[in-house]
């Protein structure tokens, strides 16, 4: 395989793992902001 294909493919895989990371603390917050009982017991 080509270097830089290899590198080309890091990245992106880097990028969705962010963007999956991104999207569940969103709606952790939500969730949590959601159940105020939660939050404070935390």
């Amino acid at each position: 395989m080509d270097v830089l294909q290899w590198e080309f493919k890091i990245k992106i895989t880097q990028k969705v793992i962010l963007t999956q990371i991104n999207q569940k603390k969103k709606s952790l917050s939500v969730f949590i902001v959601g159940l105020p009982p939660i939050n404070t017991i935390v």
